[in-house]
């Protein structure tokens, strides 16, 4: 067994802070749970931490692991990736982070970037054709406490715990490199130090007030900076448990919190704007050990603040930081001060500066700039795989804001125009990129605007080369194809050409401005012509079959047969108050309410019957141009229905089979249900009078909301 040796690496923030950490908690209480996981209940305790991360360091030794020598990572949130997570670090060499789901497309250019020593990753990720190109070695995670053969903690578990740590690693060595969700057309690859990975961490506990007897719960991705220093790093050096969650479930939230006991709640903006629409009943007596929720990834909005606290009674302690510095400001938990992100941590020196970096006086609004190492170089892994030197001794986070008299950090904006959607960094190259791969796209030009639910919402406006042979809603669906679901546009719109500044370059602040100027001269124009349901022929519509529905005989069974045999989830179930039938809505994805819907009434002595075919458009205004389609057509008997997650209209083809046309909304209520509207009003009208009505019926909440929670059970059911 080596000796640690002695002197100032000791007490650094090398990878031997990180041992001392475990050491300590793990003597002071070897059995108290240091993760535990929310979703299936399992525990490590810091006890069987530290043997584990023992286990690892004798593991990476046998395979000739050396300092800055890089282990990839894929995998999701569980407690055997944070055991690796830690045991490489603590180890000494270097732990790659990578979020698959965000960066599938990327895997094949950052695997490359890295070039690691080592592939972990986690089973059924659907990765095998990749993983087969890399030359490094592969091996499955496994389960830490249950490992099946020939997966890493099987190897590992085959090792008898040992200080077969890297005492030649300096606290400037290389402890993390993880992706960001997209602040480049390709991820960003942050490098990290030990040094400043882990100075980090005590400051944060310090601004945060966290004690080891608090319990963090935290839903986030542990492939990112802020659940890693936060969720897990911080109640580690304290002493803390951390309650884990796989993912955010707006109607588990609350309940996770309350069964096992937790004393802080991570969150973001969308995660506070969820809970206000979907937990009415919830309130500070039902979550007692509850001392607050944080929030960050985003700003958030004063008014949610406020209604968040006035609702539940639950202070939000909002903090700041970003990947390439870590936690940069926190709220002192209840004693947070209202609209700000915090004290700024000591140790950064952050400073409000002008545009010449000279510091400017507390009230003053300027550029926000840190620097707590004055010989630190801040870099990232570039396209080559070289690494890159972004800024030495002092660096601007690209936000602009102002430090009140009482040393409180105010943001007021930020530099760059990226795409904020839901708390996740959108590049709008990486968008502008893909739609440009279209042969009738000329030039492109994406923006975030304004959006109730996720604050930013994804739109693309493109100028289309003459001839063009397809509309802008084929080239949308062309590019939600080659994206996923997060970055995708909620719309692309076609014009003439896109606004330049003087030197030439495209101004996306100017098409912002054109587009809300745009969206008010509609809403007035819709007002003007209110009852006038008239489009321009040139609407582009392709309406997409989308689920249907059939008529059964036992509806019961039914239902046990596509659940049970077919593995389908039942998301709605009730009597229609129209036919006086039982209907069940099934499916078997997330971003849908149901792709089957079982209506009862089916008599013995009839054949296979079908319902009725659905069809999707994408806005109010295609489903406005197929209502005149159909009414100009002659169709008799158009029935037009609020349904609350959908707007339809009902009609039967020439041999009287069933037909919906449909639009999805924002919102949901729960199934079935319907309500009259009327497609001839104007697009504000249709929408305000759907809305009112949505969020009078018990139930309602955002779809966003009602998905996420679907979502948790889809991967329960799985």
């Amino acid at each position: 067994m080596m000796a640690p040796p002695a002197g100032p690496l000791r007490s650094a923030a090398g990878a031997q802070l990180l041992r001392d950490w475990i050491e300590a908690a793990a003597e002071r209480h070897p059995d108290k749970p240091y993760i535990c996981s929310v979703d299936d209940g399992r525990t490590i305790t810091f006890g069987e931490l530290r043997r584990l991360t023992r286990q690892i360091a004798t593991f990476l030794r046998g395979r000739g692991i050396g300092a800055n020598d890089r282990i990839a990572l894929l995998s999701g949130n569980s407690i055997a990736h944070l055991g690796c997570y830690l045991g490489v670090m603590a180890y000494g060499a270097t732990i790659c982070t990578i979020h698959v789901e965000m960066n599938r497309r990327h895997l094949d250019n950052i695997l490359a970037r890295l070039a690691p020593r080592l592939v972990l990753h986690q089973g059924g990720l659907g990765l095998d054709d990749l993983l087969a190109q890399v030359s490094a070695p592969r091996l499955a995670l496994g389960a830490w406490h249950r490992p099946a053969k020939g997966t890493f903690f099987a190897g590992v578990a085959d090792c008898r715990p040992s200080d077969a740590a890297l005492w030649s690693v300096d606290p400037k060595d290389d402890a993390v490199i993880f992706f960001t969700s997209g602040t480049s057309a390709a991820p960003k690859g942050v490098v990290l130090t030990f040094r400043e990975h882990l100075s980090n961490i005590v400051p944060t506990a310090d601004g945060f007030g966290i004690t080891g007897d608090d319990r963090i719960y935290d839903f986030r991705s542990f492939n990112w900076a802020s659940a890693q220093l936060f969720g897990a790093l911080v109640p580690l050096c304290r002493g803390a448990t951390l309650l884990m969650g796989r993912k955010f479930s707006a109607s588990r939230y609350f309940d996770h919190i309350r069964t096992h006991g937790a004393t802080v709640a991570a969150g973001n903006p969308t995660v506070i704007n969820m809970l206000l629409n979907a937990s009415e009943g919830t309130g500070r007596a039902a979550v007692p050990t509850l001392r607050f929720i944080t929030s960050s990834s985003a700003p958030l909005l004063p008014e949610e603040w406020r209604r968040f606290e006035a609702r539940f009674g639950i202070p939000i302690a909002q903090g700041y930081g970003s990947s390439e510095t870590g936690w940069i400001a926190a709220n002192p938990g209840p004693a947070r001060r209202f609209g700000t992100v915090g004290r700024p941590l000591p140790y950064h020196d952050l400073a409000i500066t002008d545009a010449d970096g000279r510091r400017l006086p507390r009230g003053v609004t300027g550029h926000v700039e840190i620097g707590g190492f004055a010989d630190n170089d801040y870099r990232h892994l570039a396209e080559d795989g070289t690494i890159r030197v972004t800024s030495r001794g002092r660096i601007r986070t690209g936000d602009i804001g102002f430090v009140d008299a009482d040393g409180f950090l105010h943001l007021t904006g930020r530099e760059k125009e990226l795409i904020i959607r839901g708390g996740v960094n959108i590049s709008p190259l990486e968008i502008d990129g893909v739609l440009m791969r279209e042969p009738e796209v000329a030039e492109v030009a994406t923006i975030g605007v304004p959006d109730r639910i996720w604050g930013e919402e994804v739109v693309s406006y493109v100028v289309l080369r003459p001839q063009a042979q397809r509309a802008a809603d084929d080239i949308l669906r062309a590019a939600r194809a080659q994206l996923p679901e997060f970055k995708a546009p909620k719309r692309i719109i076609a014009c003439g050409e896109l606004p330049k500044t003087a030197r030439g370059k495209l101004d996306r602040r100017a098409l912002l401005e054109q587009w809300k100027q745009t969206e008010a001269a509609q809403g007035r124009a819709a007002h003007a012509t209110q009852g006038d349901i008239s489009m321009s022929s040139s609407i582009s519509v392709h309406p997409q079959l989308s689920h249907c529905g059939i008529y059964v005989r036992d509806i019961g069974r039914q239902v046990d047969f596509y659940t049970r045999i077919l593995g389908l989830v039942l998301s709605d179930r009730g009597v229609s108050s129209r036919l006086g039938t039982e209907l069940a809505f099934l499916t078997a994805a997330g971003e849908h309410h149901h792709q089957l819907a079982l209506i009862s009434g089916r008599r013995p002595q009839d054949g296979t019957t079908v319902n009725q075919l659905s069809f999707k458009v994408a806005d109010l205004d295609q489903l406005k141009e197929m209502f005149r389609r159909a009414r100009d057509a002659g169709v008799r008997e158009i029935r037009q229905v609020n349904h609350g997650n959908a707007l339809s209209f009902y009609f039967a083809d020439p041999e009287d089979n069933g037909v919906e046309v449909y639009m999805d909304t924002p919102w949901y209520v729960p199934q079935p249900h319907g309500a009259p509207i009327d497609l001839t009003l104007s697009n504000d009208e249709i929408m305000a009078q759907a809305e009112r009505h949505c969020r009078a019926t018990p139930g309602f909440m955002p779809l966003e909301a009602w998905k996420a929670d679907l979502e948790g059970r889809l991967a329960h059911a799985n």
